[in-house]
């Protein structure tokens, strides 16, 4: 692996300028960078290779119309091995574009559930505002998912959006937060908590798309963009 010959990552971020003189690196590259960097808690340096290199800036594939990569600043999710529940990328009904993200829970467990997420950078202190939009479809129980904003390795920060439950059309939603001193990036993700309930086996299924972070400091929208580095 290329990373690993490098060693440590003071030596990498020399060869990488070393790079960056000679031309634009490919693509793949960039993005395996910029995963390195970011598993290393570099999130300014993840990010600079991030948009730089693969065009993107402020949350990533917001609508999900590009296939998910699972690495980096895009969003990252797994399955379930005992089938309780499935995430994919759907490509009929979404709120805006062509795809949105469909979460489907299958009836079988009481499960705890935060198995999609995106890292985000942000500036610390500064006042945002987070949009998205959702529907569902038949969601069981008094526990549904939400989403969830916390500190990404970084205590002191908690918002949520409303739980998901029953069947609804297409919703937007807004969740405004502040980063707090010294935290550079925010997790975005789905939770779900598990019903002390006795009828606490969720099922059902709900949509996520077209994300949105607003800068609200400046007395105006503004999306949020490289300017945080």
């Amino acid at each position: 692996d290329w990373l690993m010959r490098w060693g440590m990552t003071e030596n990498s971020l020399v060869v990488w300028q070393k790079i960056r003189e000679t031309g634009k690196p490919d693509p793949e590259i960039g993005l395996q960078y910029a995963n390195f960097l970011l598993g290393q808690k570099l999130v300014a340096e993840s990010m600079s290779v991030w948009q730089e290199y693969l065009s993107l800036d402020g949350m990533t594939n917001a609508g999900f119309e590009n296939e998910i990569t699972q690495r980096g600043f895009d969003w990252r999710h797994w399955s379930d091995e005992n089938g309780n529940w499935t995430i994919e990328r759907v490509n009929q009904g979404a709120y805006e574009g062509k795809y949105a993200l469909r979460i489907s829970f299958a009836g079988r467990q009481n499960i705890s559930f935060q198995n999609v997420y995106q890292i985000v950078p942000v500036i610390p202190l500064q006042r945002l505002r987070l949009s998205y939009a959702w529907k569902s479809d038949g969601i069981t129980t008094d526990q549904g998912p939400f989403i969830e904003i916390i500190g990404y390795e970084k205590k002191g920060l908690s918002q949520s959006g409303p739980m998901i439950t029953g069947t609804h059309k297409w919703h937007e939603e807004f969740i405004e937060f502040r980063p707090p001193a010294g935290c550079r990036a925010v997790l975005v993700r789905v939770r779900r908590r598990p019903s002390h309930r006795f009828d606490s086996k969720i099922k059902g299924s709900f949509w996520l798309d077209n994300f949105h972070l607003e800068i609200l400091d400046s007395g105006k929208k503004q999306v949020l963009s490289d300017k945080f580095l």
